[in-house]
């Protein structure tokens, strides 16, 4: 072959090349980016403090540590507050610089995989790094470590291209990687081991290169000064997390650390292969980093790695990193951690991917080349969608919900979507609706306080206010959110009197430890009278009045009755409502409560008031007659029923009302 066919064969490569790892870059970005927005379906409270952070950096606040939520490195904070400037306090702002990082990683990953091996492996690599579950996970969630991994991964590639090339100006800036990996995420810290064990090695075998190893050093330390020096003034803000969770505090390995530490080690290692971490927000529970057929591809190329690393000494880097990089997992509670783990994932694409391109080597010299390499593209595809699949599935289950804290993001939505978007930028229509109609959100101090995804989205809410004593409203539209679980004597009286009060329950939450789940708020609405159906006009005893109803069907084919009371004056004993469902005169189904779902019971109306009651009736048989429902009210210590008035005011001998339902 001539030496122009030869340059024109090699120029085609390296387009397929680019054009393949365009493609993977283009995939692993679809992965990441898809819905955005709304799945992982809340925001954990980890992620809400870094928004709160980003938002304070926004107005001045520039600090070199952020000391809240046990501290935290700045670099990744820095990095959120652009897109949260431009689009607001919004879920999708808190992670887009999660999935620009992730989809960033993906070449990074590549570059280094090419320092080490040919374009087909490095292409094998950056395909696992787009679509294998832990680092698709990693890169929707706004958590620190995300921005670790291509900082230590271009360290990483700089260092053995600098080795390679004994390029002195490479190592100050592989060095100079290092350094910056400080700002990221604690782990980075202890990739100092691993560089000092490679270094040990290649004094001891006569190969120092001490001018590369010094200017690393040297752009390492430069960098990383700010930081170190805080670190050093301030041990417990920044070393102090570490210490809780170590295997060697008494309160962690209760009365055992060695073997709380072999126990992780164990549990790490058996994490590639059989069962991983089991934190719904790092991992689909317990699945492992590498399905059967990966996980052997993995195995192999760690078998290849160690025969390769005596003449390919970036092997031997490669080995020691991940082994090293096990240690913040292994050294504290809960091994496998996935998040404590993130520090192994610069190299630990790489090994699976030697695997698979040697058993396509082996393979191609029975089959052929091209067949060989089909074959393993459809296995890796095949990996790539069950990881897609089963990732979908994981998004929209009850434990990512749960763990997620997403019942706290439903409230700050509820406040959100009462008050308007916190947004200086709002539609014509909403400025209209503004200047018409004035509205007013309160929120017990107790779920403010304790939720820290509701303080980010509702940052900058006009018209939202801790609820105190003495508050009301003035507004035409009044919403109080309260924690059902405290006497609302202070929600209710904080409604504006002579309006229509609506009481709904909201989101429900369940901490990381509990089995059972609890309602996190309820929300108490005042809005115009005029809003009142009308369709009903009658009076029961002690100043009730029914003065219309609504109902209708859910999609489970429960009938939802919502009946209005209006208060004519105080009472003094919480009256029970009943709504019986009939089919004929036979009753069908029926319930019977406290009215405003107990929270606003009659003893709490206040003259003036309409009251909205809902009731929920189970689903009727399908083979069902014309439907009406009977109400009415009852004493629940007594059994007796309140009876209705007669048209010139005096009591009858009626104690129900029969309603009819549409068909």
């Amino acid at each position: 072959m001539s030496s122009s066919s030869q340059a024109q064969s090699a120029t085609r490569q390296r387009l397929l090349v680019a054009l393949a790892l365009a493609g993977i870059i283009l995939l692993g970005a679809a992965l990441r980016f898809w819905q955005l927005g709304s799945l992982p379906p809340g925001i954990y409270r980890d992620e809400a403090y870094n928004g709160l952070d980003a938002l304070r950096v926004l107005e001045g606040h520039t600090p070199l540590y952020f000391q809240d939520n046990n501290g935290r490195e700045p670099l990744f904070i820095y990095l959120m507050a652009l897109p949260i400037a431009l689009l607001g306090a919004t879920p999708l702002a808190l992670r887009l610089a999660s999935a620009i990082v992730g989809t960033l990683t993906i070449p990074a990953v590549y570059w280094l995989a090419r320092e080490l091996s040919e374009p087909a492996e490095a292409l094998v690599a950056a395909f696992l790094c787009a679509v294998t579950v832990w680092s698709v996970n990693l890169s929707r969630v706004a958590f620190r470590a995300v921005v670790m991994i291509p900082v230590l991964t271009v360290m990483l590639a700089l260092w053995l291209r600098a080795e390679r090339l004994r390029s002195p100006r490479l190592a100050l800036l592989a060095g100079m990687a290092y350094g910056l990996s400080w700002y990221t995420y604690l782990p980075a810290r202890m990739a100092i081991a691993a560089l000092g064990l490679v270094w040990l090695v290649r004094w001891l075998r006569g190969q120092p290169w001490w001018r590369g190893w010094l200017l690393f050093g040297a752009g390492a330390l430069v960098v990383a000064a700010p930081l170190l020096g805080y670190m050093l003034t301030h041990w417990e803000a920044t070393i102090g997390r570490a210490g809780q969770v170590s295997v060697f505090n008494p309160d962690i390995h209760g009365g055992s650390s060695l073997g709380m530490l072999a126990q992780n080690t164990w549990r790490t290692a058996l994490s590639w292969f059989w069962r991983g971490d089991f934190i719904p927000r790092h991992n689909i529970p317990l699945r492992p980093v590498f399905q059967p057929l990966i996980a052997a591809a993995f195995a192999l190329g760690i078998y290849l790695a160690l025969h390769r690393r005596r003449r390919e000494s970036g092997w031997g880097l490669a080995l020691v990193f991940l082994g090293v990089m096990c240690l913040p997992t292994v050294l504290a509670e809960g091994a496998p951690h996935f998040l404590r783990g993130t520090g192994v994932l610069p190299v630990l694409y790489l090994l699976p991917a030697m695997g698979v391109a040697h058993v396509a080597r082996l393979a191609g010299a029975r089959i052929g080349p091209a067949r060989a390499w089909v074959l393993a593209a459809a296995l890796l595809l095949a990996h790539g969608a069950a990881g897609a699949q089963a990732y979908h599935q994981h998004l929209h289950s009850q434990d990512l919900y749960y763990n997620t804290e997403a019942g706290a993001t439903v409230l700050a939505n509820d406040l959100n979507g009462f008050l308007g978007t916190p947004s200086a930028s709002r539609s014509s229509e909403r400025q209209d609706v503004a200047e018409a109609e004035t509205k007013q959100a309160y929120i017990v101090p107790r779920l403010w306080e304790n939720w820290p995804s509701v303080r980010y989205l509702c940052h900058g809410q006009a018209g939202l206010a801790l609820l105190t004593e003495g508050a009301i409203a003035e507004a035409d539209r009044v919403l109080v959110i309260a924690w059902p679980y405290e006497d609302l004597a202070l929600a209710r009286a904080a409604l504006p009197p002579n309006r229509l009060i609506r009481v709904r329950e909201g989101a429900w939450e369940r901490g990381d430890l509990e089995t059972e789940a609890r309602l996190l708020y309820v929300a108490l609405e005042a809005a115009p009278l005029e809003e009142t159906p009308a369709n009903v006009s009658l009076s029961f005893e002690r100043g009730i009045h029914l003065v219309g109803y609504e109902e209708h069907r859910l999609p489970t084919g429960e009938i939802c009755v919502t009946l209005f009371w209006r208060c004519g004056q105080p009472l003094d004993l919480n009256y029970t409502a009943f709504v019986h469902l009939l089919d004929g005169s036979q009753r069908i189904g029926q319930h019977d409560g406290p009215t405003g779902l107990g929270y606003y019971p009659t003893d709490a109306w206040r003259p003036g008031d309409v009251v909205a009651d809902t009731h929920l009736i189970e689903r009727p048989p399908d083979d069902h007659g014309p439907l009406q429902i009977v109400v009415g009210l009852y004493d629940y210590q007594t059994m007796e029923r309140l009876r209705l008035l007669a048209g010139d005011g005096s009591l009858s001998e009626i104690d129900q009302v029969v309603l009819p339902l549409q068909p």
